[in-house]
């Protein structure tokens, strides 16, 4: 066939796609559509219980699109088209239809399986997109029915002896700037080590005795902007020593932030005062209490 194109049997090719790819469809997006509804309900309900839900958006997308879409599709088409010829040719072969095309100079190869064989070819990309967009819909019929409306808030404990001390300097440090720094790709155990680093922060901060050393760790923004403000790494050296039980940078400016004991606010306060003095920085230091009222919308 590859010498001599035109003994290809192009009529019945496309004879067995209509049969085998474009009847499939049918079974293919129902099949998908639950799978995709079904993936994003029981992860919105397993995320939940994390506070996580925002993230069945991706559960879905990755699911459906790297395993999901080509499997289901290759399991229908195993079991629907697949057998159907398996079924086919071996009637014919039982009714002797295949001898009796030998006997005519036909040969079964090109005339039964090769065009079979490439309809499955070309439609199983067909089918699969197919099945990429019935799997999607599904997901977002479920998002979309079992998302809330409006702002949604969670009240967090706040431990009551936590003290914060903050350290201002003059020195301006522009949002872009801070931005400009960050890589556009971080590695996963950097990623794994901040959501980590958060949970323990959250867990800390409710209770102070469950604070655990690290919980103010940053691996994505921290190290990169170290090299904004010359003293940054020293003065945050300077606040743990002095008593303070974590510190970080405090958004994307230069502030600084310390997070202190009832019984050593004032100390971790002081030393920020002399670091500033001693290498010549200008700027405040304040000893803070937490608002307990949180946010209130009207």
């Amino acid at each position: 066939v590859l010498r001599h194109p035109r003994r290809m049997r192009w009529a019945a090719c496309f004879n067995q796609v209509r049969l085998a790819g474009l009847d499939a469809i049918p079974i293919i997006f129902v099949t998908t559509f639950f799978i995709g509804a079904v993936v994003g309900l029981l992860g919105a309900n397993e995320l939940r219980q994390f506070g996580a839900q925002v993230f069945a958006v991706q559960l879905i997308g990755i699911a459906v699109l790297r395993e999901f879409n080509i499997i289901i599709t290759a399991v229908l088409l195993a079991g629907r088209s697949a057998s159907s010829f398996a079924a086919e040719l071996g009637s014919m072969k039982m009714n002797q239809e295949v001898d009796a095309m030998q006997v005519m100079g036909v040969d079964p190869f090109e005339a039964l399986v090769l065009p079979r064989f490439l309809a499955l070819l070309l439609t199983i990309p067909l089918l699969t997109f197919v099945a990429t967009l019935a799997g999607l819909l599904g997901g977002l019929v479920v998002a979309r029915v079992s998302s809330r409306e409006g702002i949604v808030a969670r009240s967090l404990a706040l431990d009551p002896s936590w003290r914060f001390v903050v350290v201002v300097p003059d020195q301006e440090l522009a949002t872009s700037d801070a931005r400009r720094v960050l890589p556009s790709e971080v590695s996963f155990a950097d990623a794994v080590g901040n959501v980590g680093a958060v949970s323990l922060l959250i867990a800390g901060l409710a209770n102070r005795e469950d604070f655990t050393p690290g919980a103010m760790d940053d691996y994505l923004h921290q190290p990169y902007r170290m090299g904004l403000l010359p003293f940054a790494d020293a003065l945050l050296t300077r606040l743990r020593d002095a008593g303070a039980v974590g510190s970080c940078w405090s958004g994307a400016g230069s502030t600084m932030l310390g997070l202190c004991g009832p019984d050593d606010s004032s100390e971790v306060a002081r030393a920020a005062r002399d670091f500033l003095v001693e290498h010549s920085v200008a700027g405040v230091v304040w000893e803070l209490d937490a608002d307990r009222r949180g946010l209130h919308l009207a």
